[in-house]
């Protein structure tokens, strides 16, 4: 948790070359999601996937949407 809140990891995003799958909650009040989408559009080939009735707790709030994006990525990948 601290890594990715106190440290700035923009040079490394645009380097991870495996199949990512990016969740970006549109509501959270604990992170913008122009930052999450920024980490999607920075990953070559991310799937970015918007929740937009969410906020942090979006595997909560939105089980059955999140359960079927991750299983299916899995699938894929």
């Amino acid at each position: 948790m601290r890594d990715h809140t106190n440290l700035d990891w923009r040079d490394f995003i645009p380097q991870i070359k495996l199949p990512t799958l990016v969740c970006v909650a549109r509501n959270s009040n604990v992170f913008d999601w122009h930052g999450s989408n920024w980490v999607g559009e920075n990953i070559e080939g991310a799937k970015i996937e918007f929740f937009e009735n969410s906020g942090h707790m979006l595997f909560w709030e939105e089980p059955d949407k999140f359960n079927k994006l991750v299983g299916d990525f899995v699938k894929e990948h």
